[in-house]
């Protein structure tokens, strides 16, 4: 009988013991082939690749060959052997390995890369990546799925303010040893990138990270006076679902770290063991924000806006209308968050709601602000409230304001997209837009 040669995974379980099949291949770099193809553009990873994929799969090949596949190269279509052969040493089983080979030759494709096939090998691809809790994530139609995994969501009506509870400790975040180093030495390369007037500097101020969701989030019980004979036999009580947060103080670094290809590593080992409900890791889940769903022209409409070049995360990518950080200074209160009034600022700033008038101005603007959710975006293991902005402008108004608004130069631009479900999931299927962004306004329909 053959001997089964080892998985990828299994290669990777002696590298972190400090041993390797092959005098070839460092551990330290062996770990940072956890991902799926997606090596990047370092030729020793794809040359370590091509090893993996010798021993492993039994197929010879070249770190060149790895790049064409990597690259989507149309000069000449892998065969599927070298395919199977590179997902035998990635880890997944002769059956899988031919499956995902036959879905990357020939399977369909969306133009948003943030959008994962739901079944058949593009689900064992995005579970490959994602870590098994993906299976929960957000779907766009019946075939395709976010990352977005919901965690908490209000009852009817979007959470009452008494109903989230955001308390922020007086402690500082503590992240391994190795992160730290990484974020301190990301964080200088970016002082001199920024002495050397280079562009998409970032700032590496304080931020928060979620450190706990305790489990005494349960729901609040409210008297309810019956109105008819019916009522009065029925249950005299309501239940409401209400959420706590813990967070912990951070700064930027982290959060370029956790996000970026340096955190890769860490973020890929944290999904693969995520449990449901997800529990944060706090390091890995700095830069707590909101997404807000602005609607405007009598509801027909959405409006999203065209990422920046220079921004740090999804370059030129599109966006739900407003994404914005809670702050730790000017959104925290007495210790706590009022997620509304994050809500508020961020709509101001971003958008220019209200900019310079008093706070009477917001009832000729929006009809409803309601945040109905809380959850994380695998891709990025970033943690968002979800809400919506009915408001009483149209596109044409919104458009104008942001023209004046503090930090227009995020976007490049503003567009308007109709407001059902047809249009939005055509727009997902072929724009660039990320997973809490697209269930942010899928997730409208439900509180409308």
């Amino acid at each position: 009988m053959l001997e089964r040669k080892p998985s990828f995974r299994q290669l990777l379980s002696s590298a972190k013991d400090g041993q390797s099949s092959s005098p070839d291949i460092d551990p330290d770099d062996l770990k940072e082939l956890v991902r799926r193809i997606q090596i990047g553009d370092d030729p020793v990873s794809r040359e370590l690749a091509a090893v993996l994929v010798r021993e492993v799969g039994g197929y010879q090949t070249s770190h060149e060959t790895i790049k064409r596949i990597e690259v989507g190269s149309k000069i000449k279509a892998p065969r599927p052997e070298l395919l199977k052969a590179m997902f035998l040493a990635y880890g997944l089983t002769d059956a899988e390995a031919a499956d995902v080979a036959e879905y990357l030759i020939s399977g369909q494709k969306a133009g948003n890369p943030h959008l994962h096939s739901a079944t058949g090998a593009g689900a064992i691809l995005a579970v490959a990546e994602f870590g098994p809790q993906v299976a929960n994530a957000e779907r766009i139609g019946s075939d395709w799925m976010t990352t977005w995994v919901e965690v908490r969501k209000a009852d009817e009506g979007g959470f009452e303010p008494h109903e989230v509870e955001v308390i922020v400790k007086d402690e500082e975040v503590n992240p391994p040893k190795n992160f730290k180093r990484l974020a301190t030495l990301a964080a200088q390369q970016n002082e001199e990138r920024r002495k050397a007037g280079a562009g998409g500097v970032w700032s590496d101020n304080p931020t928060l990270c979620l450190a706990e969701i305790p489990d005494d989030s349960a729901t609040e019980v409210f008297e309810v006076q019956p109105t008819s004979v019916v009522d009065s036999i029925a249950e005299d009580r309501d239940e409401r679902l209400t959420m706590t947060l813990h967070l912990k103080k951070s700064t930027y670094r982290y959060n370029v770290i956790a996000k970026q290809e340096a955190g890769a590593s860490e973020r890929w080992n944290t999904l693969q063991k995520l449990s449901f409900p997800p529990t944060p890791v706090p390091h890995l889940a700095s830069g707590v924000g909101i997404c807000i769903n602005v609607v405007c022209d009598n509801g027909a409409s959405i409006v999203v806006g065209r990422r920046s070049l220079n921004e740090t995360f999804r370059k030129g990518e599109f966006d739900i209308a407003v994404v914005e950080g809670i702050r730790p200074t000017a959104d925290v209160a007495e210790g706590k968050i009022d997620v509304q009034a994050v809500a508020r600022r961020a709509l101001t700033e971003e958008l220019g709601f209200g900019r310079g008038q008093p706070p009477e101005v917001w009832s000729s603007l929006l009809n409803r602000l309601v945040v109905f959710e809380f959850g994380v975006d695998l891709e990025y293991y970033q943690w968002n409230f979800l809400a919506f902005a009915d408001t009483k402008l149209s596109f044409a108004e919104i458009d104008g304001m942001w023209r004046k608004a503090k930090d227009r130069k995020e976007n490049t631009g503003l567009r308007a997209v109709p407001n059902d479900r047809d249009s939005l999931t055509q727009f997902f299927m072929g724009q660039p837009i990320w997973s809490a962004g697209m269930a942010c306004a899928q997730r409208t329909f439900d509180y409308w």
